[in-house]
């Protein structure tokens, strides 16, 4: 029987996209994280060695606990980020259930649709649709993913939701990240996923960046032409405005 991937919520994982985490490549020199153009030599085995890393902090500094975004910070947010809208108090987020030792967005997913907005998250082997796409895993498998709309049923009993150009409805992206720079560039897991996904968004969505308060970095980190920058990093500590329009709006 073939094995089967259940719609999970979370956002896609090296571990179900294959050993390097891209559905791509198999370690092969200038395949991109993205399949879409080769990569800059040197620079991939330089993101997997911040990758390690990464994990490697997050072992060590979380032991057992799970700090939540605060949704106090997110009102905060919220209200100058959406200062004038028509969508202020509800609207469609985009957003994404933890996995592996990330900060818990459950408290923010839970605030967001008690005062009646939507929440988009990832979903893994939902039913074809033209917001869908297909990929290769190192199994030969056919991966589906896309986004379904968030609801507290168990994985195995909740419903396949297709929504139509998703995150061209979403204002406010909450997107995971392994560490995020000054000049907002932002480090994956590798997939390659997000960044394709982002290229449907609302070009005047706000990329808010959900990382623990020591993954944002003083020292550049490596970047490409497929890589979309951050306007926001938000941690359980507080928010740092760093596009400046988010700077300019968050004043």
């Amino acid at each position: 029987m073939a094995d089967t991937v259940r719609p999970s919520g979370k956002h896609p994982a090296p571990e179900a996209l294959g050993t390097s985490g891209n559905p791509h490549a198999s370690g092969s020199p200038g395949a991109s994280e993205t399949g879409d153009a080769p990569e800059v030599p040197g620079v991939s085995e330089l993101k997997q060695d911040l990758r390690r890393e990464a994990y490697g902090q997050r072992r060590a500094h979380i032991t057992g606990w799970r700090a939540a975004i605060r949704p106090s910070d997110v009102l905060r947010l919220e209200n100058r980020l959406r200062r004038g809208s028509e969508t202020q108090g509800a609207g469609t987020v985009a957003a994404f259930e933890p996995i592996r030792r990330e900060p818990d967005m459950g408290p923010l997913i839970s605030w967001f649709e008690s005062r009646g907005g939507r929440v988009l998250v990832p979903a893994m082997d939902i039913a074809q649709a033209p917001d869908v796409e297909s990929m290769t895993v190192a199994s030969g498998r056919r991966l589906s993913i896309g986004w379904r709309l968030h609801d507290d049923t168990p994985p195995e009993q909740r419903p396949i939701v297709t929504v139509s150009q998703p995150l061209a409805q979403a204002d406010l992206l909450f997107i995971p990240a392994l560490a995020v720079d000054r000049a907002g560039t932002r480090l994956g897991r590798g997939a390659g996923w997000y960044d394709r996904a982002l290229t449907r968004r609302n070009p005047e969505a706000w990329r808010i960046a959900v990382i623990w308060p020591w993954e944002l970095r003083d020292t550049p980190l490596p970047s490409q032409a497929h890589d979309v920058p951050m306007d926001i990093v938000l941690t359980c500590k507080g928010i740092v405005p760093i596009s400046n329009r988010a700077k300019n709006a968050l004043d």
